[in-house]
């Protein structure tokens, strides 16, 4: 189906319209982006309360030293001393959609990770930071929390941790049901190395742990690669070898579910609305696997070297007119560009996004994860409506 087809469709809904219930549509919102200018300002009140079933607020995390829940940046969450207060308004667009689930999106960053993963060995200051989870997600005022550590052995932590760790998952998972919370997940899109050990995995993926698992099916690709491909490539290029086959979102949810027995009606894909690019050594090879040896051009509101949001793309899209080069892979299944002589990017658009979310529907899996919300074009710039890939998703989930 065409993206303008569903923009048709939803011309014809209103904002009161309930989504249906069976698919989960999570879209990340990041407290970050309310500090950008421009059009890449972006804020809880920005949000469209009726885009999405479930909200994830990024990021929280856990203090190594006292061992509790805590904001990562109290000037944008919280109302003390004037601040902007993001985790009120983020939660009152419940008020607007009761329908609509909010969840605390837990970083894997502490004063210490290292500190962090060690206290799981010991019960006392696993219940403590337990006992902190469950107090401060309700507090204020979400309904459950996202642990989003992409993950412990690789953030400070070591396999000797993981056992321990797969403890404390197991426990904060009984907690926070037992107080009436939602319990999720985000993991990485390869499976770790031996992972028939990785406890901390294994405990995500028990059937009664968490209540849904997001698999990032982003940054397969990007800057600290010496050649161009792509973020977020649905399947295999042609010309990928070795592990650059494995490098997909088919081949990071068949691997899930056939090595490590995850359940797909449990796990959910990721969509990313931005891209990822490369400045290339010579504008005469602008193909797959072209040289680049350095990042592509940031933008003027991510400010990072080899990424763009959706929202950019579209604006340099107008701007670069004259030299704008667009081009579809089939197997790769969303969009590359080549502008500006030397400028290389891959980014999903709605078209790629529909396209992944049918296969997730036709798969069996448990819905789709947009990231993140501040990224989309979210002023319309391309002409396609605004939160054009997030709405094309929708308008997939719930026709």
């Amino acid at each position: 189906m065409k993206f303008a087809v569903l923009i048709g469709i939803l011309a014809a809904a209103t904002l009161e319209t309930k989504l249906v219930s069976g698919q989960i549509f999570g879209c990340y919102f990041s407290n970050w982006a309310g500090y950008r200018s421009g059009n890449g300002k972006f804020e809880p009140t920005d949000i469209d309360p009726n885009e999405c079933t479930h909200l994830m607020y990024a990021f929280a995390n856990i203090n190594s030293g006292s061992l509790v829940f805590q904001s990562s940046d109290p000037w944008a969450d919280l109302t003390d001393g004037g601040g902007h207060g993001y985790y009120k308004k983020f939660n009152a667009l419940k008020e607007k959609n009761p329908d609509l689930k909010t969840l605390l999106a837990m970083g894997g960053q502490s004063d210490d990770p290292r500190g962090l993963w060690a206290a799981a060995a010991d019960p006392a200051k696993r219940e403590r930071i337990i006992q902190s989870g469950v107090s401060f997600v309700t507090f204020h005022g979400f309904d459950g929390v996202n642990l989003n550590w992409q993950f412990p052995s690789a953030n400070g932590g070591s396999y000797d941790d993981r056992t321990n760790i797969g403890i404390l998952v197991r426990e904060m998972s009984e907690a926070f049901h037992n107080a009436g919370l939602l319990f999720t997940a985000s993991i990485p899109p390869v499976i770790p190395p031996e992972y028939d050990t990785a406890d901390d995995f294994v405990a995500l993926l028990d059937a009664d742990v968490c209540d849904f698992v997001s698999v990032n099916n982003f940054d397969y690709h990007g800057a600290w690669e010496q050649y161009t491909h792509h973020n977020a490539p649905l399947y295999a290029h042609p010309a990928d070898i070795a592990l650059d086959e494995s490098l997909n979102l088919n081949t990071s949810m068949t691997t899930w579910i056939e090595e490590a027995g995850a359940d797909s009606s449990k796990l959910l894909i990721s969509v990313p609305t931005y891209g990822r690019g490369f400045s290339l050594a010579s504008s005469a090879d602008h193909g797959y696997y072209a040289p680049a040896y350095q990042a592509g051009m940031s933008g003027p509101y991510t400010q990072a070297p080899g990424l763009l949001g959706y929202l950019e793309i579209c604006e340099y899209k107008k701007q670069y007119a004259a030299s704008w080069v667009e081009d579809l892979e089939e197997h790769v299944s969303a969009p590359h560009v080549w502008f500006n002589d030397f400028q290389w990017y891959g980014y999903d658009d709605p078209d790629s996004a529909i396209r992944k979310t049918e296969y997730a529907m036709e798969n069996g899996f448990g819905g789709v994860i947009l990231y993140t919300l501040e990224t989309d074009d979210t002023h319309n710039v391309c002409e396609l409506g605004k939160n054009s890939i997030g709405q094309a998703i929708k308008a997939t989930l719930f026709p």
